[in-house]
């Protein structure tokens, strides 16, 4: 059974279509929409999100951030100085003044539930508790 030119054309067009959403992985979630859709690349593209879709990205990083704030807070107060959430990289950053290895263990263990793989450390000069205390000396 032969093709027409029509359906002949149609068919090997889609199958150009099809190559070159394989070839390109990236292709097909920008040009979906929802779920699938590209993930914002600037924090304006973020904050025009409907609070649904922001709560998506965002929710995960606040747990992490949540996470090892109380942890930095309570036991690590010697050496944390702060976290800082990136929404358009989807990582949280953890200030601290030494290693901050232990810093994310315990928050690891008190909070198994929360996804801490987005975290990155970074060094910090002075801790939050020498940066409050300073703040004190400051005042009186």
């Amino acid at each position: 059974m032969r093709m027409n030119r029509s359906r002949a054309r149609t068919a090997m067009w889609g199958a150009v279509c099809l190559g070159l959403l394989a070839a390109f992985p990236g292709a097909a979630q920008a040009a979906g929409s929802g779920a699938g859709a590209a993930r914002p690349t600037t924090p304006e593209e973020i904050g025009a999100l409907p609070p649904a879709e922001q709560n998506k990205i965002l929710d995960p990083l606040r747990a992490a951030a949540g996470a090892l704030d109380e942890q930095g807070r309570e036991a690590y107060a010697a050496v944390y100085a702060g976290v800082r959430l990136n929404a358009v990289a989807g990582t949280v950053e953890v200030f601290t003044k030494g290693d901050a290895k232990a810093l994310v263990a315990a928050a690891h263990k008190a909070s198994p539930g929360v996804n801490l793989s987005m975290v990155r450390t970074k060094a910090a000069k002075y801790t939050k508790a020498e940066l409050y205390a300073a703040r004190e000396r400051v005042q009186q």
